[in-house]
């Protein structure tokens, strides 16, 4: 099933592709002009129709099928990034953001004490608000 299934799941990495691309256009656009790029170019309900026709050609049981069916579950919560311009495709942008707080607590649990983690969190902090203040300014960090 893993060979016959990879021309599928490679057309499906094409067209979900092609939905970053729009996004990647209409990235730092006003919100308005990001909806209006989306609903011009976005590929979104051509993908809807493609995973319907896939679901029942594809095994039950096989990791594509549960994908597909994993896909099919959650486009009707996805459907509202066409007509929202400050909605994100994903929350890769989130995550990025709370990175450093995940990363700064894991580096704490091993601090050695209570006052030994404060002072690495206070440390942890100033040097993302430095990192971040670069950043902003167009600056490596």
């Amino acid at each position: 099933a893993r060979n016959r299934d990879a021309p599928v799941a490679g057309e499906a990495v094409e067209r979900i592709a092609a939905l970053y691309a729009v996004e990647a256009k209409a990235r730092g656009q006003t919100p308005e002009e990001r909806v209006r790029i989306r609903q011009a170019k976005a590929l979104f309900d051509d993908l809807e129709t493609w995973l319907a026709q896939q679901s029942p050609n594809t095994p039950a049981g096989t990791p594509l099928a549960g994908a597909i069916r994993y896909a099919r579950a959650r486009q009707a919560r996805l459907r509202p990034w066409l007509d929202n311009g400050t909605l994100e495709l994903d929350n890769n942008t989130a995550e990025r953001a709370i990175r450093g707080i995940a990363l700064g607590r894991k580096n704490r649990f091993f601090a050695g004490s209570e006052a030994g983690g404060a002072t690495a969190a206070t440390a942890y902090t100033i040097i993302e608000g430095v990192t971040r203040s670069r950043r902003s300014r167009g600056r490596r960090g």
